[in-house]
């Protein structure tokens, strides 16, 4: 396996120090570019296009929480229906063990 040369590390450590300070604008220019992409093409559905928009929210926000796994499912199980059900699925799992990981023990059931 190679190493990390100084150089990359320098230049990843400038590109982390970019991406996190403007994480709020690069979700909001990706979504615009996102929106006008949809709507100029006119190939997706609306409900493709709100999967997408927060597909992008997902993936680059500051933060996550486990509520955040479901706010996509309805759109995929109109989207597509195969998928959404492994989708929510997986993301019920996820949440399952992250409540069972951070249960205190006690009742009525408290995490």
């Amino acid at each position: 396996m190679s190493q990390v040369t100084p150089v990359a590390k320098k230049l990843i450590a400038n590109i982390e120090k970019v991406v996190i300070g403007k994480r709020q604008e690069i979700i909001l220019a990706l979504v615009a570019l996102w929106a006008v992409t949809a709507r100029l093409l006119g190939r997706w559905s609306l409900y493709e296009v709100a999967a997408v928009t927060l597909a992008i929210f997902l993936v680059f926000t500051a933060g996550f929480g486990v509520q955040y796994t479901v706010m996509i499912v309805p759109l995929l199980l109109v989207i597509l229906p195969r998928l959404g059900n492994l989708y929510g699925a997986a993301a019920g799992l996820l949440l399952l063990v992250d409540y069972f990981m951070n249960w205190t023990g006690g009742f009525p059931l408290y995490s």
